[in-house]
C-alpha cells in the first residue's frame, strides 16, 4: 500500500467486526498484479462528478457516501481498478452507497473533445480524469484525518458519521464484507424524475449523463431553450453551457454565453475564458464579467485570477497608453535596430573626447549629457557583441543620463538612458521603474530603437512580477496585465520590435489562458517574422491544440501556397507535416500517419530547391521521416518497403542515425528493430539484403558500430 507517511495507521471500524489490519507485502502477497486486458473491460460502478453532487444524492436517497482512493502503479489499487471495479457483483454491492473515486494520476490527455464533450477516464468510467484528480485534495481536508493512503474505503453516513475507513488490508473480501453490511442498494431517490421530462433537478450522475445526450441529440431551437431554461433552475449544468461555448453554431454560442452570464457556478471556471474569448467577437461580455464578479466573492482563488486577468485585457494602461502609442507609430513607424559595427569603434571614441570636452565648457547642459548616455551605449552595445565586458560603458551612460535629469534634459530620454543602462549591467529590479516613469515621456519619439528597447524592458519586468508572485501565491493587480499587454503590443507595431519579444508576449498570453489574444498575437508575430523558429512554433501549438494534427498539417499549406513565402515556409510546412504525422502516430492512426510523413518529404525537398541553404536540415527531417514511415511500414509487415525507407533513411544523412524524433525513436534503432522483425517472422533474404545495405553505410547491426 502506498501511504504519506510511515506513522502508524488510525482505523476507524464503526460497527464491522473485522480483523486487526496490517500492511501486506508490497507488490505481492495475496495481490496479484492484472494484465492489460482486464483493464480493457468497461468499468461498472456509478461514481458521482464531485462531491458536492455526491452529498446531494446522499440527502435524497439515505444512501451513506462511499470515498474510494486509487493510485495507479500500486498493486491493490490496480487490482481493484482492473477487476473489482469492473466486477457486476462488486458494482450490485456499491449500488448501496453513493460512491466518488479520488486518484491523483490523469490517464486521459484531456478530459473533453473538440465539441465540448466529456471523455470519461478509461480507468475508473464515467468520471473525467480532472474530476478524481480536484476531488483528491478535498476529500483529505474534510474525512482523511490526515492520512493519505491508498487503496482506501470510507463510508460516511447521511448524518456524517464515519462507518468504516478501510485501508492496509490483507483482503479485499474485508470490502466486500463492509459493502455488503453498510449498504442501502435500491434505495429510492427522494426526487423522483417526471415521466417524459428531463432530470433538470437531479444531481446525479447518471441523470446529468442523460440530460447531455439528450441535449446533444436535440434541435438547436431547444438547445437554446433548455440553456435560457438554467437560469430558472437551482442546479447548476455547466457541461450544457460547456457544449454550447464550444458549438460550431454562432446561435448556441451566444445562448451558452447569456446562460453563463445568468447561471454560472464554480464549476464553468474551467472553460469560462473560452467563453470570454467568444464574447469578444459575439457580445455579452460586460453580463460575463458580472457573473465573473459574483463568483469571485465565493472567495475562489480561480474566479480572482480570471477576473483581474479579463479586467487587465480589457483596460487601458496607464502606463502604455496603447491609442497614443498606435497613432504616434502610424506617424512614424520608425526603424529597426542599427548593426553594431566595430568599425564604429574610432569615431566612437573621438566622440566621446569630444562630448567630455564640450561638458567641461557647458557643465550645466542637460542634452549634452543626453548625447554622452547614447554615445556610451552605443560603444558598449559593440562592445558586448563581440564578447567584450562593457559595464564601465553603461556606468558612464547611467551617470551621464542621471546628470541629464537633474540639469534639465528631456525627462523621459534621461530616464530611458537609465533604465537601459542599468537593465544592461543585469539590475533588472531598478531598470523597471525607470523604465515605468519613462514610457509615458516618449510617444514623442515612439518610433526610435530607444523608446523599443525601454518598451521590452517594462514589459519583461512586468512579466516578471506577475510570474513570481504566481509562483509565490500572493495577489497581483489587474493593471499588471493590462500594462503587459499593451507594451507588447505596442512592440508588436514598433518596426524595432523583436522576434524574441513576440514569442514571449505569445507565451505570456498562453500562461494567463488568453486564447483569443494569444491568435491575433500570432498572426502579427507572423507577418512580420515569417522566419523565425520560436514564432512557427506558437503558430504550430495553435493549430494542433484548436485543428488537431490533420489541421496542423492543412493550415501550414494555405500558407505555404501563398506569393512569397515559398522556401522558408515550405520547410516550416514540412516540418509540421513531420509533427502532425507523429501526432497521428501517438494517436494510433497510422493511416494519415503515412500520408503525413510522404508529404513532409516532398515538403522538405521542394524548401531546398528554392533555398539550398535549407539542404542540411531538410536531409536531417527527411532521414527522420522516413525512418519514422520504415516504423509504420514494419507494423503492418510491409517489410521491403520498411527496409527501403530505413536504409534510404541513413543513407541521407549518416550523422542523424542516432537522433531521436518527436516519438523518441532513432533511425538506427529502427534499423535494429527491423533486423530482428525480420530474423522472427523468417525473412532471411530481406534480412541479408538489410544487413548488406546498412555495412555499406558503414552501419553494423550487431556491434552497434558505425
Amino acid at each position: 500500500m502506498i501511504r504519506a507517511s510511515l506513522a502508524v495507521a488510525c482505523v476507524a471500524l464503526v460497527s464491522l467486526d473485522l480483523p486487526a489490519l496490517n500492511p501486506p507485502p508490497q507488490g505481492g502477497g495475496r495481490f496479484r498484479s492484472p494484465d492489460r486486458s482486464e483493464f480493457e473491460k468497461p468499468p461498472l460502478i456509478a461514481w458521482q462528478r464531485n462531491l458536492d453532487d455526491a452529498l446531494a444524492e446522499v440527502a435524497a436517497t439515505g444512501k451513506p457516501l462511499l470515498i474510494c482512493v486509487n493510485m495507479d502503479g500500486e498493486v491493490a489499487c490496480d487490482q481493484l481498478a482492473a477487476r473489482n471495479y469492473r466486477n457486476a457483483k462488486f458494482a450490485a454491492l456499491i449500488d448501496g452507497f453513493v460512491p466518488v473515486i479520488a486518484s491523483p494520476a490523469r490517464h486521459n490527455e484531456s478530459d473533453y473533445d473538440g465539441a465540448g464533450r466529456r471523455i470519461p477516464c478509461p480507468r475508473f468510467g464515467r468520471v473525467i480524469c480532472g474530476e478524481h484528480i480536484d476531488i483528491e485534495p478535498i476529500l483529505y481536508r474534510k474525512y482523511f484525518a490526515g492520512e493519505r493512503v491508498a487503496p482506501r474505503h470510507l463510508a460516511v453516513s447521511p448524518e456524517g458519521k464515519i462507518i468504516f475507513d478501510l485501508y492496509l488490508l490483507n483482503r479485499l473480501s474485508s470490502i466486500d464484507a463492509a459493502l455488503k453490511k453498510q449498504g442501502r442498494p435500491g434505495a429510492a431517490k427522494g426526487q423522483a424524475a417526471v415521466a417524459g421530462a428531463l432530470p433538470l433537478n437531479s444531481a446525479d450522475a447518471a441523470d446529468r449523463s442523460l440530460v447531455e445526450d439528450k441535449f446533444i441529440a436535440m434541435a438547436e431551437e431547444d438547445q437554446v431553450a433548455i440553456l435560457e431554461e438554467l437560469a430558472e433552475l437551482p442546479l447548476r449544468h455547466p457541461e450544457l453551457q460547456r457544449m454550447a461555448i464550444f458549438s460550431a453554431s454562432k446561435r448556441l454560442r451566444r445562448a451558452g454565453i447569456e446562460s453563463l452570464s445568468s447561471a454560472a457556478n464554480l464549476q464553468s471556471l474551467s472553460f469560462y475564458e473560452r467563453a470570454c474569448d467568444e464574447a469578444e467577437e459575439l457580445g455579452g461580455l460586460e453580463g460575463l464579467m458580472q457573473a465573473l464578479q459574483e463568483l469571485a466573492k465565493l472567495e475562489s482563488s480561480e474566479a480572482t485570477r480570471i477576473l483581474r486577468t479579463r479586467q487587465g485585457l480589457y483596460s487601458p494602461s496607464k502606463v502604455v497608453d496603447l491609442a497614443n502609442w498606435t497613432a504616434a507609430l502610424i506617424e512614424d513607424p520608425g526603424s529597426s535596430r542599427k548593426i553594431l559595427d566595430r568599425s564604429e569603434l574610432e569615431a566612437l571614441d573621438a566622440r566621446l573626447e569630444a562630448l567630455e570636452r564640450r561638458s567641461q565648457q557647458y557643465p550645466s547642459d542637460g542634452e549634452l549629457q543626453l548625447e554622452i548616455a547614447a554615445t556610451n551605449m552605443r560603444y558598449g552595445l559593440i562592445q558586448l557583441s563581440n564578447g567584450h565586458n562593457p559595464s564601465l560603458l553603461f556606468q558612464d551612460a547611467l551617470t551621464a543620463a542621471e546628470r541629464a535629469e537633474k540639469r534639465g534634459a528631456s525627462p523621459g530620454l534621461a530616464l530611458a538612458y537609465q533604465s537601459w543602462s542599468l537593465y544592461l549591467m543585469g539590475d533588472i529590479e531598478a531598470s523597471g521603474p525607470a523604465a515605468e516613469k519613462a514610457l509615458p515621456q516618449l510617444v514623442a519619439t515612439a518610433g526610435s530603437p530607444l523608446s523599443a528597447e525601454i518598451l521590452g524592458i517594462f514589459a519583461s519586468y512586468r512579466t516578471r512580477a506577475l510570474y513570481d508572485a504566481t509562483r509565490r501565491g500572493n495577489d497581483w493587480p489587474a493593471a499588471w496585465v493590462a500594462d503587459i499587454h499593451c507594451a507588447y503590443q505596442a512592440l508588436a507595431r514598433h518596426a524595432a520590435g523583436r522576434a524574441d519579444q513576440a514569442a514571449a508576449h505569445i507565451d505570456w498570453l498562453v500562461y494567463m489562458n488568453a486564447f483569443a489574444q494569444e491568435g491575433l498575437a500570432v498572426e502579427a508575430a507572423l507577418a512580420k517574422f515569417p522566419r523565425d523558429a520560436d514564432v512557427q512554433e506558437c503558430w504550430r501549438r495553435i493549430l494542433l491544440r484548436e485543428e488537431g494534427p490533420a489541421g496542423l498539417i492543412t493550415g501550414y499549406e494555405r500558407i505555404a501556397a501563398q506569393p512569397g513565402h515559398e522556401g522558408s515556409f515550405n520547410w516550416f510546412a514540412a516540418y509540421s507535416s513531420l509533427v502532425g504525422a507523429e501526432q497521428f502516430v501517438a494517436g494510433g492512426n497510422p493511416e494519415p500517419a503515412m500520408g503525413a510523413y510522404g508529404r513532409a518529404i516532398e515538403l522538405f525537398g521542394e524548401s531546398v530547391r528554392i533555398e539550398p541553404s535549407f539542404k542540411d536540415s531538410a536531409d536531417h527531417f527527411i532521414a527522420l521521416a522516413l525512418a519514422g514511415r520504415a516504423r509504420l511500414e514494419m507494423s503492418a509487415e510491409s517489410f521491403e518497403a520498411a527496409v527501403g525507407d530505413v536504409c534510404a533513411a541513413l543513407a541521407r544523412r549518416p550523422y542523424s542515425a542516432r537522433s531521436n524524433d518527436g516519438l523518441g525513436n532513432s533511425p538506427l534503432g529502427t534499423a535494429r528493430l527491423l533486423a530482428k522483425a525480420l530474423a522472427e517472422q523468417q525473412q532471411k533474404e530481406l534480412g541479408k539484403s538489410l544487413q548488406s545495405r546498412l555495412s555499406e553505410l558503414g552501419f553494423d547491426l550487431e556491434t552497434g558500430g558505425d
